[in-house]
């Protein structure tokens, strides 16, 4: 590590508890899947598309394994977990091509809503990174739909000069991400 005496403390938070803290001082950068509230108060950095993933447990068997990328009507009758921050985007694709999924939760963050399908309690609907790795007993899924992307944006608040800390944050986010 280039910093090792530099400590970041992360917050997995709602956008709009997300929009107070930036707006407050109490964190410099947000990265979210969903617009902040108070658009107008926040410059976005960066924005990259993430494709929204099929999360489950190995050990679940509510899809054909053999299929190398899902349909939407696959995941018809699949108790569905689904991430606040995507919700809304799903089940209008969902409503606009006439599926009806059957949600068994919408959680605030994505943490909480894989923890649905680490229990195999359901299939989590998540953003996915580039590279993004799961744990072994769980598998990433697409569903074969062009429509199935979100933007994930880091945004700071507008004219607020960062940190030295936050500065090398983004520079090494941009690096390697």
């Amino acid at each position: 590590l280039k910093n090792p005496d530099v400590e970041y403390e992360l917050y997995e938070v709602s956008i709009g508890e997300q929009t107070r803290q930036l707006l407050e001082g109490i964190t410099e950068i947000g990265v979210a899947n969903a617009p902040l509230l108070q658009a107008g108060r926040f410059e976005t950095l960066f924005t990259r598309k993430e494709r929204l993933g099929v999360i489950y447990n190995r050990d679940t068997h509510w899809f054909n394994e053999e299929k190398v990328y899902l349909d939407l009507e696959d995941l018809e009758g699949v108790p569905l977990c689904l991430s606040r921050g995507c919700s809304q985007q799903f089940l209008n694709i969902c409503s606009d091509s006439h599926i009806y999924p059957r949600v068994l939760c919408i959680s605030t963050t994505k943490l909480s809503t894989l923890m649905w399908a680490r229990q195999k309690a359901g299939v989590a609907i998540v953003p996915v990174g580039t590279g993004e790795q799961f744990e072994d007993y769980l598998r990433c899924r697409f569903v074969q739909d062009e429509r199935m992307f979100i933007n994930k944006t880091l945004s700071v608040v507008k004219d607020r000069p960062l940190s030295a800390v936050a500065q090398n944050f983004l520079k090494y986010y941009n690096e390697h991400s």
